[in-house]
């Protein structure tokens, strides 16, 4: 062997001699969390003086202190008198280009998109997963949703309260080759669930779509008017609690409800017979169950106020300044709104403006939503959450903890409702090997609460350090925030509780009394905030119906000489002034 072979040999040996621990770090490095009472999210007793250990993104040891090994060198953060539960779930999300920062830096670590366009949601996901943008939750993609023209994608309600659902047009598709087709096309694009919407569908329809997608070991969600026909076919999840309410009514309070505009709040119809019969199918069958009450009666809870006062903390971060006005002051509207399905009330009235009978309604309403979440939840039924969100003004991140605790509120056990935001939502997806509780193999998604929420659920908001797949996220906003997949138009969109600008079709003249002057105003878009003006001055207007209200124009305050010109203007979030319309005035 040559002189030069071996000094060559020696110096290849220290050099890896060298790097050896550096490599064995990068690959290895560890992340420790150390001593918080761990509550795992599997139902399973809290553990005390707990250690977690994450390498490489995911849980390698979890348990007790004197059961886990913790390696050399690795980074530890030390929880002791914390409590640990997993990163939450949001599962009904139709992701915006803003959302990022809010859903992580508020505990939420894992979404499910549903319904947008497959390149754009695509490429965020994989934006995600590569780590092109830091700070997304961890993503899965539900899809565009399958429905068909005619039949009602959700009730009725707002300007189109009391619509009949209209029949399918001619040439509409239909039959089980389409269905499954349809099925198919969705499921080729690589989605991790199926989405359905349409309530006019055939049994033998629902059940081509259901089939297609559980022979790939895929679920179906989604809407409906009739629980036990979509779930005797096949259906795995219920989205919105009017699906429950509509398959309690009695026929005639449904056809008052979706066709005539004439119910407030369907839930306050439910037949309580027919909960019990309706729970135990849903039970027996394994269908799971999104209730999304803050979705629809967030002001009806009695921590309005300080769910209310959690979105004003939050947008005094000047760095949230990218979010859209008219989304922050939506969100902030929903805590003094719930959801109408009736033309003389409107959608989404403000509960303040409510006579005493629809407030009991409403309060009613509300009571037996809540009532058949937990009693389904507690006779065995899968409660998973998602909020719709945006849809509604739901904040991301802060709804998940808030319709925990309205939950808890109505008597569900802290655990199941914390169940309810992680372990449900993985198990009927089949990601329960990757998130939703905190076990070895599972991404490495942890939250660090000041408190215990077992204890008292509010501590679920003293979130102390957010941990997604082994590395402690931060929880600054950044103004400059603006990745790649930013979307002016789409940010610009708006959701529910924004008003659209009124549309005046005809003003009338009639007399009132002590020789006022009623003008009658009829159109589109009409709120319990519209507010009537003559020539621009506002007059005191009555709400009377979604296409109608009536301004009261004092004796003394007729204009001196015409023309005449009315106007109806919705206020903030959204609104603006109609077109002016010429009154004659007598």
């Amino acid at each position: 062997m040559s002189r030069r072979f071996v000094v060559i040999a020696v110096v290849v040996l220290v050099l890896i001699v060298g790097i050896a621990p550096w490599i064995k770090g990068q690959q290895t490095e560890a992340l420790v969390v150390d001593g918080a009472t761990l509550i795992d999210g599997t139902g399973a007793i809290p553990v005390p003086d707990s250690v977690i250990v994450i390498e490489n993104g995911k849980i390698t040891s979890i348990g007790a202190r004197s059961q886990v090994r913790v390696p050399a060198g690795a980074r530890t953060v030390y929880a002791r008198g914390k409590y640990i539960i997993p990163g939450l779930i949001d599962s009904h999300v139709h992701f915006r280009s803003w959302m990022g920062e809010l859903f992580v830096n508020n505990g939420i670590t894992t979404i499910f998109d549903f319904g947008n366009d497959p390149p754009y949601i695509f490429s965020v996901r994989d934006a995600e997963r590569t780590g092109r943008v830091k700070g997304l939750p961890r993503f899965f993609v539900v899809g565009q949703n399958i429905n068909r023209p005619g039949g009602n994608y959700a009730p009725s309600q707002g300007a189109n309260a009391g619509t009949p659902a209209a029949r399918a047009p001619a040439g509409a598709p239909s039959g089980v080759e389409w269905a499954r087709n349809t099925a198919k096309a969705r499921i080729a694009l690589g989605i991790d669930a199926v989405k359905q919407t349409s309530d006019n569908l055939t049994g033998e329809e629902i059940k081509a779509i259901t089939d297609e997608a559980h022979r790939v070991n895929l679920k179906v969600i989604g809407h409906t008017t009739d629980v036990y026909k979509y779930v005797e076919n096949g259906f795995d999840g219920v989205v919105h609690s009017w699906a429950v309410a509509a398959t309690l009514m009695s026929p005639e309070n449904k056809k008052k409800w979706a066709e005539q505009g004439a119910i407030m709040s369907p839930y306050a119809y439910m037949e309580p017979s027919k909960v019990d019969p309706l729970i135990k199918f849903m039970v027996d069958r394994g269908a799971s169950f999104m209730p999304m009450i803050l979705n629809d009666l967030a002001g009806l809870t009695p921590r309005a106020r300080y769910f209310e006062q959690q979105v004003i903390d939050l947008y005094r971060d000047t760095e949230l300044r990218y979010v859209p006005e008219e989304t922050m002051l939506a969100q902030l509207a929903q805590f003094r709104k719930f959801r109408s399905y009736s033309q003389t009330v409107g959608e989404y009235p403000h509960i303040n403006r409510l006579d005493p009978v629809k407030l009991d309604e409403a309060r009613r309403g509300y009571a037996a939503a809540l009532d058949f979440a937990v009693r389904f939840a507690k006779a065995g039924g899968r409660l998973w959450l998602g909020m719709d969100t945006p849809g509604s003004a739901s904040v991301p991140g802060l709804c998940i903890r808030q319709e925990i605790q309205t939950l808890v509120d109505a008597g569900l056990p802290p655990m199941m409702a914390i169940q309810a935001g992680s372990k449900n939502t993985a198990e009927l997806f089949n990601k329960a090997d990757q998130v939703g509780t905190l076990q070895v193999g599972r991404w490495g998604d942890l939250l660090i609460l000041d408190g215990d929420p077992l204890a008292d659920i509010s501590n679920i908001d003293r979130i102390s350090t957010i941990i997604k797949a082994g590395e402690v996220h931060d929880r600054r906003y950044h103004a400059t925030y603006h990745p790649f997949y930013w979307d002016e138009k789409e940010v610009g969109r708006t959701d529910s509780h924004t008003y659209e600008v009124a549309q005046v079709t005809s003003v009338a003249a009639e007399p009132g009394s002590a020789g006022a002057t009623t003008i009658v105003v009829k159109g589109r878009n009409f709120y319990d905030i519209s507010m009537v003006y003559l020539n621009g001055t506002p007059l005191e207007t009555r709400f009377v119906n979604i296409g109608e209200l009536r301004g009261t124009l004092p004796a003394d305050q007729k204009p001196a000489a015409a023309p005449y010109n009315v106007t109806v203007r919705n206020w903030w979030p959204g609104g603006g002034a109609s077109e002016a319309k010429p009154v004659t005035l007598n």
